[in-house]
């Protein structure tokens, strides 16, 4: 209904409809978070404290902030693809992440830059995610990712 002149009219539902045509939300954006630590340098070499790291990473997904499609964690840094939930934004995140570590990691200290890259709809990130996993490899930290234990991607089967 529609109040016209003082006079109820009864609009059509094809032209109601038509009027309230609310377009598709978008979907959130997804970024790949990179992080460097500068201090104590290779700290993630130590498992244990690459799996602090693993831990801080999967809390964030765990709190809501995050949609986590993979990470690694390298000696000195990781690499985390991952879609913003509605929170925080990219930069609060990146400190939120940061400061987790350095709670659980007494003496860790990160270098102030972060670096950051944002993928839309239309990107692979299937394809993003297997270039990141892939680092410890290309670095020869391992012949095989299979041989690496601090990544993680959804796409794979538990």
């Amino acid at each position: 209904m529609g109040f016209l002149g003082g006079v109820f009219r009864v609009m059509s539902s094809s032209l109601l409809s038509s009027l309230l045509v609310i377009p598709p939300a978008a979907p959130l954006p997804c970024y790949r978070l990179t992080c460097v630590v500068r201090r104590p340098a290779a700290l993630f070499s130590d498992f244990a404290a690459g799996r602090q790291m693993v831990r801080c990473l999967r809390e964030m997904d765990e709190s809501g902030l995050t949609k986590t499609f993979c990470f690694v964690v390298m000696p000195d840094r990781f690499h985390w693809l991952f879609q913003l939930q509605h929170g925080p934004t990219l930069a609060g995140l990146a400190c939120r992440v940061r400061s987790a570590a350095s709670e659980r990691l007494p003496g860790l200290r990160w270098q102030r830059h972060v670096d950051s890259a944002r993928y839309g709809a239309h990107d692979d990130l299937r394809a993003v995610a297997r270039h990141w996993v892939a680092r410890p490899v290309q670095l020869g930290l391992v012949k095989s990712v299979r041989d690496y234990a601090l990544w993680d991607a959804c796409w794979i089967e538990k």
